[in-house]
């Protein structure tokens, strides 16, 4: 029995690390009784947008950021605001579907749908005799984790019908404070100490039958594993913005590496039926605790925008090496930095969009569009075969907004977008869509 039962831990484990998709959140799996690091870690990605004016231009917000969200954005912007504002925006998200495709059996989908602050903010400008000083406090919701797939199919690698379903609840953003300056009357500098909080919540349940009677030692096995993970950080971020001639503004951004501490717990229980036994097993949450810290590689930005009456465009970039990562206070028997060196690539991250003033009247129509590349491509643990992104994740976005009275204004945005890619005899395909509404007060 001893022998049957890790057996079936193994195959537990390997299953685990095959069928948890892109976002799998919960990184521990379980490998008999030892629980090891997975696939993916999540501080790294998952770009959630930020602002509605900035995420109806595509997210091109960096060389304009002459709002709250240039908390985020490009702390220099602040300089540019002239009276004190009060702002907030609600995320309505929509993740309309996840596909998993054991070839050539059946689809996987499901739908998650959750509404979210997705920033509150404050600027106050201090009155100066020349050039400008402004303060800023606010939050960002910075990282999306929620995800929901579920369906049943056939996973012809291992000969198991499959039934499975996983629900990821949770984000992190960043709470900070900010001030920029006038330099002189074409250059603004700027910065912000960002504290970061965060956590994720993950239900999985997966049900195993062999209904081909391909396996002389299981005929079914049930499992189930929850998962709360808490983040903690800091971190400090450094602009600028160059007013050039003709309406052409230059900015650039560099944060620094984010050190988060990461506390886990999670319980787990499986139930296996063999042709002569049926054996059940679990831990207490107190069984399974971990905690650790992930440090970020430094983060660079740059961005340039062109304003004339009744219509500005923009364009801007982000750069992150996500092979630099590091793990921290982490056992080796959990993980390695090495997996980001082997299994992580660098990111270019690049937004593109514009604004039209409707003739008068106080409405801005906007459009834009923008590239957020996979970070992780593994292989994972266990598993052969790398990940092949065949549809890089890209994103449409429409916004538009209208000032009322004059000390009013609201501003909605919608972003949709998807990608798909294939690992081993798994294919996936995400489509996911944002609707950002942000309400601004000024005075």
């Amino acid at each position: 029995m001893r022998i049957q039962l890790k057996t079936i831990g193994v195959l537990v484990a390997a299953l685990l690390v095959i069928l948890l998709p892109r976002e799998g959140f919960c990184q521990e799996i379980l490998n008999y009784k030892d629980p090891i690091l997975g696939p993916e870690e999540l501080t790294v990605d998952n770009f959630a947008g930020v602002g509605a004016r900035a995420m109806g231009m595509g997210g091109s917000h960096i060389a304009i950021a002459n709002d709250i969200s240039a908390l985020y954005w490009n702390p220099a912007g602040l300089a540019q605001i002239r009276q004190i504002q009060f702002s907030a925006t609600l995320l309505p998200n929509w993740k309309r579907q996840v596909e998993s495709v054991f070839k050539p059996a059946s689809p996987y989908s499901e739908e998650i749908t959750g509404t979210r602050l997705s920033s509150l903010g404050a600027v106050f400008p201090v009155p100066t005799t020349r050039g400008s000083l402004v303060f800023a406090i606010g939050f960002n919701r910075l990282k999306d984790f929620d995800l929901g797939v579920s369906g049943v199919g056939y996973n012809a690698d291992f000969g198991f019908q499959q039934e499975e379903r996983i629900t990821v609840d949770g984000g992190m953003g960043a709470w900070s404070l900010a001030g920029a300056i006038d330099l002189s009357p074409n250059l603004s500098v700027g910065g912000a100490i960002n504290f970061w909080t965060g956590d994720g919540d993950l239900e999985w349940d997966l049900n195993l039958a062999d209904t081909k009677q391909a396996h002389a030692y299981l005929d079914t096995l049930y499992g189930r594993i929850r998962c709360f993970d808490q983040y903690s950080g800091t971190n400090l971020k450094l602009a600028a913005i160059l007013k050039g001639q003709r309406g052409l503004k230059f900015a650039a951004t560099v944060s620094s590496p984010v050190g988060y501490k990461v506390e886990k717990s999670w319980w787990d229980e499986y139930r296996t039926v063999t042709a002569d036994s049926i054996f059940a097993w679990d831990w207490p949450d107190a069984a399974y605790s971990l905690e650790y810290k992930v440090r970020l590689p430094y983060q660079f930005g740059f961005g340039v925008s062109w304003t004339t009456p009744g219509l500005v465009l923009a364009f801007g970039a982000h750069y992150a090496d996500w092979r630099q990562t590091e793990y921290r206070d982490l056992h080796s028997d959990f993980g390695s930095s090495s997996d980001f060196r082997l299994k992580y690539r660098d990111v270019w991250r690049l937004h593109f969009g514009g604004e039209v003033s409707v003739p008068f009247t106080e409405i801005k129509l906007r459009a834009g569009f923008y590239t957020d590349p996979v970070a992780y491509v593994g292989p994972r643990s266990g598993h052969s075969s790398a990940i092949q992104v065949t549809k890089e994740r890209r994103w449409l976005t429409l916004g538009a907004g209208t000032t009322v009275d004059e000390v009013f204004s609201i501003d909605a945005a919608w972003a949709h977008g998807g990608w798909e890619q294939t690992e081993g005899n798994l294919d996936q395909k995400h489509k996911a869509d944002r609707l950002f509404i942000t309400a601004n007060y000024q005075f």
